[in-house]
């Protein structure tokens, strides 16, 4: 926190406007996108685990949701059938990781690295290697780029209402307590009578839908989702949960 204060004394030294509302309120839309991933990617790492796919996961969600607005007309009616295929397809993603993880017991880094490629190529397969355009305003658009009240970008919102609900679900509900019991000592949770295998099994799911709703956001702010999108962000989101101490 130290180095952070004298980071942002030297810029506002150099930049007078730094301090301004509309600066900070860019930075916090610059990593608010990667915020929402890495609250998910919290229940994964509490557990002893990690998810190299959300990258993969987003370009999913934001191609298959770009996709099926596209088909019906860039309506309010074919987004949110959008957003439902695509956060549909993200659960089965993190269904297949839970699996694969607690019932074969194959380390995470191999599950998640393999099926980051996979779902890359099921991307670049669906979209015949094209960029998938949304033309358009209205909720399709407001969402990644609206601002509420005209100040709050509605990305760094979200962010924010989803950070909570994280925050509250991993300090106030059983499983959140059973989520460090199965991180802290595995052995001694399944002796007491947690589940661990299935609190491991939910917080894959868990993971798999803040990435698929980090995609469906970008989409919405660069009105455009193909095969490279957020490509990349698995790094910039375990880098972000470093830094925050974890």
């Amino acid at each position: 926190l130290t180095i952070l204060v004298l980071i942002m004394l030297v810029m506002a030294a150099f930049e007078q406007s730094f301090f301004k509302l509309s600066n900070f309120s860019n930075i916090l839309l610059a990593i608010s996108l990667y915020g929402i991933m890495a609250c998910g990617m919290l229940f994964v790492v509490l557990v002893g685990g990690m998810d190299l796919s959300v990258g993969s996961m987003a370009a999913l969600a934001a191609s298959l949701m770009s996709m099926s607005a596209q088909a019906g007309g860039y309506t309010t009616g074919s987004f949110f059938t959008g957003v439902l295929i695509a956060i549909a397809a993200c659960i089965a993603v993190g269904i297949i990781h839970g699996i694969l993880v607690t019932y074969f017991s194959i380390p995470a880094f191999v599950v998640t690295l393999a099926t980051k490629y996979l779902i890359y190529g099921f991307v670049l397969l669906v979209t015949s290697g094209r960029y998938v355009q949304i033309i358009g305003k209205g909720i399709i658009q407001q969402i990644g780029n609206g601002r509420l009240f005209g100040v709050i970008p509605m990305p760094v919102m979200i962010f924010l209402v989803y950070a909570v609900i994280c925050t509250f679900i991993l300090s106030k509900t059983v499983f959140g307590r059973r989520l460090y019991a199965t991180g802290g000592n595995p052995v001694a949770s399944e002796l007491v009578g947690i589940k661990t295998k299935g609190t491991v099994f939910v917080s894959y799911i868990i993971c798999s839908i803040s990435a698929g709703i980090g995609g469906i956001i970008l989409a919405s702010q660069n009105m455009i989702a193909g095969p490279t999108t957020a490509s990349g962000y698995e790094g910039g989101v375990l880098t972000a949960m470093v830094v925050g101490g974890l």
